[in-house]
């Protein structure tokens, strides 16, 4: 029996407490509430001013409750133009950018009438000539559209006015902070375009700021089926310059001519449009077409390289002819000989902007030589199966150290399959052969061998029923 009477007597003690905390939870979000009106008020007023200007904002904000709470949202959105239109009208900027902060942040107000005043706001915030009050509504109107969806597009536009600001005044780290914490891909309100854009000036931001881990992480995000499209030419010339920059840091010699390949097709129309892009972007068909080939010409060997050589023998023939060194050059690279005049080569394409002046262009110059050796070691190895050192270093021109330095390369790449025996100073290039092949080279020897068997007892029985 004590035990029961504690359990009750405990369960009471307990409900007692659960709605003593209910009661002062009630009472402390109606302080607050009392409180936050106050501040609101305060924030509106200033510090003990009394104007005319504040006098007619106090009597539209007591309209704008009223209607507010009645519910009609219509009214209510009108009365919220009013109230900044008003402080626009009279220069109160500074009050401008409280009204707005106020107006959203009351409770029950419309999502409509928020995404209107920030409209009027974003509308004519370029009619302000002190750029540092320009920034101040930027700022403000990128606080109050945080995270609603409802004003997801106003959010991003007003983010990418303020970057652009910051980016004219030379805080790229200040504009790369503001587009780093937009998500567009997720905004549904806007176009494909206006998306596009977006993130083009992303990339750009970031590979100005250095930061190239961030920008291929952002280029992901734009689809290369959209890029196809008509529509879009001028996004997808942007898009592979920007990418260039980028390829050319990581040293991706294939995807950088892929990339200019790219935007030379685009180009090569010749039509109006393609012309403007031109303009817009400073370049040229001919220097496009120019960098395709050179930075083909530095690209590791492989078969997707092979491949582009190809296609721009076969396809670009026209364009070729307008570039004879470069048309030489692709040929002797398609061609299984080796390449005696790499001097010549040289001086023709040494004071192209790719090998002179660009980021990594004395990488660059340095991969053009090394190609046309890696070419000449290949010639060799489909000619030779043995050779000795200094052979080969007479017919590359240039030293054994180099020779044995650049076959380790291209062995450690599975280009080619070579030994090299310092003790006699030969280079080996014969492959090991597995037992399938060979137990089918001996069958292919014997059965060759039993047919010139065969052909002969033909002849010599011929030869017999000749003479009988």
């Amino acid at each position: 029996r004590n035990m029961k009477e504690e359990k009750a007597n405990r369960k009471c003690e307990e409900r007692e407490i659960v709605e003593r905390g209910r009661k002062a939870n009630k009472t402390y979000k109606t302080q607050k509430r009392q409180k936050d009106r106050i501040m609101d008020s305060q924030k509106l007023y200033g510090e003990g001013e009394d104007t005319m200007f504040i006098a007619r904002i106090n009597d539209l904000l007591k309209e704008e409750k009223s209607i507010r709470l009645s519910g009609d949202i219509t009214e209510s959105t009108k009365i919220c133009l009013k109230i900044v239109e008003f402080a626009f009208a009279e220069k109160e900027l500074k009050h401008l950018a409280n009204l707005v902060s106020l107006l959203s942040k009351k409770r029950g107000q419309a999502k409509n009438a928020t995404a209107e005043i920030v409209r009027y706001v974003m509308k004519v915030v370029d009619q302000v000539d002190d750029k540092v009050q320009q920034v101040d509504l930027l700022t403000m109107i990128r606080e109050v559209t945080e995270g609603k969806i409802f004003v997801e597009a106003e959010y991003a536009r007003c983010s990418l006015r303020l970057s652009k600001m910051k980016e004219a005044c030379g805080d790229i780290e200040g504009a790369a902070k503001i587009l780093n914490e937009v998500q567009i891909e997720t905004y549904g309100s806007l176009d494909k375009i206006e998306k596009t854009d977006f993130i083009l000036y992303q990339m750009s931001i970031f590979l100005n700021k250095g930061d190239f881990v961030r920008t291929h992480l952002i280029s992901k995000k734009i689809s290369r089926k959209n890029l196809e499209q008509e529509t879009f030419e001028t996004h997808k010339v942007k898009f592979y310059l920007l990418m260039v920059e980028y390829y050319i840091h990581e040293k991706d010699l294939l995807e950088v001519t892929r990339s200019y390949k790219t935007i030379y097709d685009v180009l090569k129309k010749n039509d109006e449009k393609t012309q403007q892009i031109a303009s817009d972007y400073e370049v040229t068909k001919e220097e496009m077409f120019a960098r395709f080939i050179l930075y083909l010409l530095i690209t590791p060997y492989d078969n997707e390289q092979l491949e582009l050589m190809n296609i721009a023998q076969k396809f670009y023939f026209k364009e070729l002819e307008n570039f004879p060194v470069y048309e030489e050059l692709i040929k002797s690279r398609l061609t299984i000989e080796l390449i005696q005049n790499e001097e010549y080569f040289r001086e023709q394409v040494k004071d192209h902007p790719v090998y002179s002046q660009v980021r990594n262009h004395e990488y660059h110059l340095k991969e053009f030589t090394r190609q046309i050796i890696h070419h000449n070691v290949r010639t060799i190895e489909t000619y030779y199966s043995r050779i000795h050192l200094s052979k080969m270093s007479s017919l590359l021109k240039i030293s054994q150290d180099l020779v044995e330095n650049e076959l380790a390369d291209l062995v450690s790449s599975k280009t080619i399959r070579a030994r090299i025996n310092r003790l006699e100073g030969v280079v080996d290039f014969t492959k090991n052969a597995n037992h399938n092949s060979l137990l089918n080279d001996w069958t292919h020897d014997l059965d060759s061998l039993l047919d010139k068997v065969a052909h002969t007892c033909h002849l010599i029985n011929k030869e017999n029923t000749m003479k009988a």
